[in-house]
């Protein structure tokens, strides 16, 4: 079984190259955390083509997951990050978040 994070997410267009950045940095924090991976697709099709993502932050227990929850507010590395890719300041803004496992 594995769980994952999966965040519905608005990408401003204008400042793509920015989110593709802050990916990357997030990518590495993550992992440090229990988390197996982090992957974002961005839409490149339909109404929304360009302009919303979903990210997914995947674990391979519920364990791992939760220690993760505890661990983020905790380092300052990955909060600086966070305020930096959310909206006011960012370019995403969240949309939507739910947890998943696999069935």
């Amino acid at each position: 079984m594995s769980v994952r994070l999966v965040w519905t997410l608005d990408v401003d267009p204008e400042r793509i190259d920015e989110a593709r950045a802050l990916v990357a940095e997030r990518r590495g924090q993550v992992q440090r955390h229990s988390c197996r991976e982090l992957t974002v697709h961005l839409a490149t099709e339909g109404e929304h083509a360009g302009t919303r993502a979903v990210a997914i932050e995947e674990f391979d227990t519920r364990d791992d997951l939760d220690a993760f929850l505890v661990s983020q507010p905790l380092d300052d590395e990955a909060q600086a990050t966070i305020a930096r890719t959310f909206a006011p300041i960012g370019p995403f803004t969240v949309v939507d978040v739910v947890t998943a496992e696999t069935l």
